[in-house]
C-alpha cells in the first residue's frame, strides 16, 4: 500500500489490481490530507477597533476577567493633529466606567460640564415648535454630562492599552478576513491580517465602526437609511474661559440641504484670519 499528499481536503480512493498468480489482491491507495490553517497567534479574546469603545472595552475585560485579549487597529491621532474636533457627552455611568479603570483622573484638562441643553426649531415653518431647555439645577445636579474631546479620549485609552502588560496591541494592523465557526462548534474564530498572520480568539468583539466586517462576518443584519442632510460643523477657540477657569471651544452646526462643498486649506500660522479645518460626516 502507498500513499502521497495531493492538495488540500481528505480523499482516499483505493483502486484493485488485477492479481497476479500466486500472489493478494493489491490496493492502491491515493490519499488528499485537510488543509491546515497556520495560527500566528492566540488569544481568548480579540477587539476588533481602536475607537474609544474597543479600547474600553479591552481594558474592562482584562481587568475584570484577567483574560487574555488583544486589539486590532490603526493608531488614533494625537489630539493636536486630528481632523476630528468632535467631543463626547459621557453621563455618570460611563465617568464612572473610565475611573474604574483609572483614567478619568488624566481626563481633567479635556473636560468641561455639559449644564444645559436648548433646542430650537430652525426649521422656517409657520407652525414651530417652541424652544425647550434642559437644565441640571432643575434635577438637583451641576451637570447633565460631561463633555470630553474624543481624540483625547481615544488616545488616552490607546496609551492605557498600549501599555498594559496583559494586551496584545498589533498597532496599524487590518483584517483582511474572519472565519467564524458554526454554532456550538468548539473550534476559535480566525482572523486572518492584511500582512498574512491568523489569530485565532475564543471570542470576536466587533468595535470597527458602522461598516463592521465583524458585525457581517456574524450575519447580524442591520437597517441604514440617511437623512438627506448635509451639516458644516465649525469649532472655535474662545480668548476667555466660560467656565471652571479652563480653556473652552463651541462647535457650531449649520445644517443645510445637500450640496457640493470644496475644502479650503487652513490658513497659515502667520495669518491673522481664523483656521478652519474642514470635515465632513455622513
Amino acid at each position: 500500500m502507498r500513499g502521497h499528499s495531493h492538495g488540500t481536503g481528505f480523499l482516499a480512493s483505493a483502486v484493485a489490481a488485477p492479481p497476479a498468480r500466486g500472489t493478494d489482491l493489491a490496493i492502491t491507495c491515493r490519499c488528499r490530507e485537510p488543509a491546515v490553517t497556520l495560527i500566528h497567534d492566540r488569544h481568548e479574546i480579540v477587539v476588533v477597533g481602536t475607537g474609544p469603545t474597543g479600547l474600553a472595552a479591552a481594558l474592562a475585560l482584562v481587568k475584570t476577567q484577567g483574560l487574555s485579549v488583544a486589539v486590532i487597529g490603526p493608531e488614533p491621532e494625537a489630539p493636536g493633529d486630528a481632523l476630528d474636533t468632535r467631543t463626547a457627552a459621557l453621563f455618570p455611568t460611563s465617568v464612572a466606567f473610565l475611573d474604574n479603570l483609572g483614567l478619568w483622573r488624566d481626563c481633567a484638562a479635556a473636560i468641561a460640564p455639559l449644564a444645559a441643553i436648548r433646542l430650537l426649531d430652525d426649521t422656517g415653518w409657520l407652525l414651530r415648535a417652541p424652544e425647550t431647555l434642559f437644565s441640571a439645577a432643575e434635577l438637583g445636579e451641576s451637570a447633565l454630562a460631561t463633555n470630553i474631546s474624543t481624540p483625547f479620549l481615544a488616545r488616552r485609552l490607546y496609551e492605557a492599552v498600549k501599555g498594559h502588560p496583559r494586551i496584545t496591541l498589533y498597532a496599524g494592523a487590518t483584517v483582511a478576513s474572519i472565519a467564524l465557526p458554526a454554532a456550538r462548534e468548539p473550534e476559535p474564530a480566525e482572523l486572518t491580517l492584511l500582512d498574512g498572520r491568523t489569530i485565532a480568539a475564543r471570542l470576536v468583539v466587533g468595535a470597527d465602526g458602522r461598516r463592521s466586517p465583524v458585525r457581517e462576518a456574524a450575519g447580524i443584519t442591520c437597517r441604514a437609511w440617511h437623512h438627506d442632510q448635509v451639516a458644516v460643523v465649525t469649532s472655535f477657540r474662545h480668548s476667555r474661559p466660560m467656565a471652571a477657569s479652563r480653556p473652552s471651544s463651541t462647535a457650531i452646526p449649520a445644517p443645510s440641504p445637500p450640496c457640493r462643498c470644496q475644502a479650503m486649506p487652513p490658513a497659515s500660522s502667520g495669518s491673522s484670519g481664523p483656521s478652519v479645518r474642514p470635515r465632513s460626516w455622513r
